[in-house]
């Protein structure tokens, strides 16, 4: 599949510029697999982000009692006493 895009430009400080038929700029396939790829990438990065972010929480705040404080603060952690 190729693409062709055709441009011309117009402005008040420089003539107009018209770019000749067949001098189009062309876009090939392999810029469409690369353009899934990354929202491939970024679908997954978000989601091993989400899976890890507990985990994450929980080591900084058993490390630090500052953070402790503000994440019991916010709700984000709840110590509930095991019987």
């Amino acid at each position: 599949m190729i693409v062709a895009v055709f441009v011309q430009v117009t402005t008040e400080e420089s003539p107009t510029v018209n770019v000749p038929e067949g001098e189009a700029v062309k876009f090939s396939e392999p810029w469409i697999w690369t353009g899934l790829a990354i929202v491939a990438l970024g679908i997954v990065v978000s989601r091993l982000i989400k899976r890890s972010a507990p985990h994450f929480v929980l080591t900084q705040a058993l490390e630090d009692e500052r953070i402790y404080e503000e994440v019991t603060q916010m709700n984000l952690l709840r110590v509930v006493p095991v019987d």
